[in-house]
């Protein structure tokens, strides 16, 4: 959603309570951790937050995909925008282990993957 909103050079709604920091996580790494989610899976559920290592700002990431294909991010702050949302990895990290694709590789990946005719500038 934020590459198509750079790309159309559309202004993205960040919190005013800058900045606003989540744990992006890769497809390849959901993937990964499905089969040792599954062996951990019991009744009564076991509950796990699921995220990337990294933490980072979507006024990060917006900029980092915007150099990628070489425009600029814009912002526009709002009370109406989530918030910060970084969560504890801990028990992820104890059952499927760590994330292994970098904010930065797996950004840039989907990048590619959607969008193969633009060449990228980073």
């Amino acid at each position: 959603m934020r590459l198509e909103q750079v790309l159309a050079r559309r202004p993205i709604a960040v919190h005013t309570e800058e900045p606003s920091a989540y744990n992006p996580i890769h497809e390849d790494d959901i993937v990964r951790t499905i089969p040792a989610l599954l062996a951990v899976a019991s009744v009564p559920a076991t509950i796990v937050n699921c995220g990337g290592n990294d933490v980072v700002s979507i006024e990060e990431w917006s900029r980092y995909l915007a150099s990628l294909v070489g425009t600029e991010a814009m912002f526009i702050k709002t009370h109406q925008a989530f918030q910060s949302v970084m969560i504890d990895l801990m028990k992820q990290h104890a059952l499927v282990d760590k994330t292994q694709v970098d904010w930065k590789e797996g950004m840039r990946s989907m990048v590619v993957h959607f969008h193969r005719e633009i060449p990228l500038k980073g």
